[in-house]
């Protein structure tokens, strides 16, 4: 699962540079903004699905090892990163505007940025003790129930419901790894996938309906979208034109956590260097950046334990244990 975790962390680096260049008043592209908004339905569903399918063995530990592992490499990157994120903005608002007087510092009820994702998973996490030791069938009642929720709740409580119905369809999903491997390598469940997803893409394009990443009707695009997923990520795993998205994935938490500094860096420069700067160029400068800026972190971590502590409170261990989002979650 390296693959397609690295490759939802990528499509989340796209999706940051896409909104950042528009936010700047260049003009997008048609073909990129198209495609961005084709995948944003499934993009962190996939994410989270996949912390839920981690899920199980975790569960393995006592429940202070558990506690510990959450503690460790989820609450401590949210609370660092949080604070790094509030900094940065009250700089950049002040070299600008002057200081934000609206700006949250109480980060554990407003996340800044991109870290809403660290708050739900530990919320996840804490919740899963309630009920993923259930049978499965009440697991399963609990994801109806949750993306009912989200068809009736709007903003942050619909997006909630939705990543937590995605999350505990992967622990079921991991709890019952036969049934899933053979549900999703299946050619006539890939086509109805494949049918689905293309029609979601066709209609939503034309009427703009996936605008709002997390709306419940979208949901057979966003299991369609899974199932696909998982399915070429199992083909691309024994394959050397994947290595790069496995390495994203591997260490996809920093990755998630860095590259937005690094896409807000690139756009500032261009648009102060070239203030007419087109579009696209400035897309692809601005993906380039959060890609390689966060790749150099990635290299310097693995050579700076003192800087990997910035990312997790865990041990340090070998190169080759180094884990993901959900991986880390799952320690």
């Amino acid at each position: 699962m390296d693959a397609l975790r690295g490759a939802s962390v990528l499509l989340v680096v796209l999706f940051h540079s896409t909104i950042e260049v528009a936010a700047s008043g260049s003009q997008m592209v048609g073909p990129v903004a198209a495609f961005n908004d084709a995948v944003a339905p499934f993009r962190m569903p996939t994410m989270v699905f996949l912390s839920g399918i981690l899920l199980n063995r975790s569960l393995r530990k006592d429940i202070r090892a558990y506690a510990n592992g959450k503690l460790r490499n989820i609450l401590w990157p949210f609370a660092v990163w949080s604070l790094i994120y509030l900094a940065v903005s009250q700089l950049m608002d002040t070299a600008t505007d002057g200081p934000d007087d609206n700006l949250s510092w109480n980060f554990v009820l407003h996340p800044p940025g991109v870290m809403w994702f660290l708050q739900y998973l530990l919320i996840f996490y804490a919740s899963a003790l309630a009920w993923a030791r259930l049978k499965w069938y009440w697991q399963l009642l609990l994801t109806v129930g949750a993306f009912t929720l989200a068809g009736f709740a709007d903003g942050g409580l619909a997006r909630f419901a939705l990543l937590l119905g995605c999350f505990i369809l992967g622990r079921l999903a991991g709890d019952h790894v036969h049934v899933w491997r053979a549900l999703t390598t299946r050619t006539w469940v890939a086509a109805v996938a494949c049918t689905v997803v293309a029609g979601g893409v066709v209609v939503a394009l034309r009427s703009s309906s996936l605008d709002a990443q997390y709306d419940v009707a979208d949901l057979p695009f966003i299991l369609s979208g899974i199932i696909l997923f998982s399915r070429l990520s199992m083909r691309l795993s024994s394959s050397r034109w994947s290595r790069p998205l496995v390495a994203a994935g591997r260490d996809s938490l920093i990755i998630y956590l860095t590259h937005w500094l690094f896409v807000n860096a690139a756009i500032d420069t261009m648009l102060l260097v070239a203030p007419r700067s087109n579009g696209l160029l400035l897309l692809a400068v601005a993906v380039a950046a959060g890609v390689l800026g966060s790749s150099l972190v990635l290299a310097l971590t693995s050579r700076s334990p003192t800087l990997r502590l910035a990312f997790s409170l865990r041990r340090e261990r070998s190169t080759k244990s180094r884990e993901s989002i959900p991986r880390q979650a799952s320690q």
